[in-house]
């Protein structure tokens, strides 16, 4: 497509008038908060996941001691994808411009490209429950309630609430012990916090009363609040909601670690050129990116499905 003299006329004359064109202050990226960003330099990132050994056992005099082995998962791949939008405006209609509305597109694919970014980034949160597009270490979703080990006798585990809480005092209670009895590959007892809550907008209310207020909400006596931030370390992935998230009542608690962190793997980051068509002295601009996000590590994640 190509953007002419005809497709903007209200741009190339100045009689009396206001030309509304990226009017807003776009919201600051938030996927960083949950994802770790790594740069790649292949077609693809392997994510193989590995047990170290059993628990120790007894040893009866004069017996040998027990050896054991470490156990290593199936490998995990995904691709790359590479994203990208451009224009293609004559020079007519560049020079024809009275509102230098052409001159300020290339800053748009920049805030186009950061708000795509973002929705490639939450799809993994909204494909959460069902895994349809992406899958763990143990192919399996982010969150469900059979999550497999790799050393024998640990047994299944959840990071999925059932049934299915709404955000309040007793869900945030019961996602912090879940999170609290976590078991490892190798069942050994984790220490993983959980310090971020992602929430719809629809929730930011609820939210905030939640993590601001020291004594029980909704309650008439003085018990003190279990979840209010300066007891539970929660705090919001953002104050007032996601909006890519699709379901406005679900809500998810994340750790802050590194090693539990989602995965945003940057094989070329975005980046900008522009050209010139020698025949037609069309003006060419075009952004693109290549990236694709993943799930690491199930632990660190709780969420709850609820509708």
């Amino acid at each position: 497509m190509t953007t002419m003299t005809a497709t903007i006329p209200e741009a190339l004359e100045t009689r009396a008038k206001e030309y509304f064109f990226s009017t807003f202050t776009m919201l600051p990226l938030m996927f960083p908060e949950l994802f770790r960003r790594q740069a790649s330099t292949k077609r693809f990132e392997d994510r193989i996941r590995a047990a170290g050994f059993g628990t120790f056992m007894e040893k009866p005099e004069g017996a040998p001691l027990a050896f054991d082995d470490p156990i290593e998962g199936t490998r995990r791949r995904s691709t790359h994808t590479t994203f990208g939008l451009g224009y293609r405006a004559t020079w007519e209609s560049i020079e024809d411009d009275q509102w230098n509305v052409l001159d300020q597109m290339p800053s748009d694919l920049g805030e186009s490209a950061r708000d795509h970014m973002e929705r490639i980034a939450w799809a993994v949160e909204n494909d959460g429950y069902t895994g349809t597009s992406f899958t763990g270490l143990d192919n399996l979703a982010l969150y469900t309630t059979v999550h497999t080990s790799l050393r024998p006798g640990v047994g299944t585990q959840s990071n999925s609430l059932s049934p299915a809480l709404a955000l309040g005092v007793a869900g945030l209670e019961s996602a912090m012990n879940l999170a609290r009895t976590t078991l490892s590959e190798e069942g050994r007892q984790l220490n993983v916090m959980l310090r971020k809550l992602l929430y719809h907008p629809n929730l930011q209310h609820t939210a905030y009363t939640l993590l601001n207020t020291e004594f029980r909400p909704g309650s008439s006596d003085n018990d003190r609040s279990t979840v209010v931030s300066t007891r539970s370390g929660i705090t919001p992935v953002e104050d007032q909601g996601v909006p890519y998230l699709t379901s406005q009542t679900a809500w998810s608690v994340h750790s802050s670690g590194q090693k539990e962190a989602l995965r945003w793997y940057d094989r070329a980051q975005l980046f900008f050129e522009r050209g010139r068509d020698s025949v037609t002295f069309d003006q060419l601009h075009w952004a693109a990116y290549r990236a694709h996000p993943a799930i690491g590590e199930w632990r660190g994640h709780v969420g709850s499905n609820f509708a």
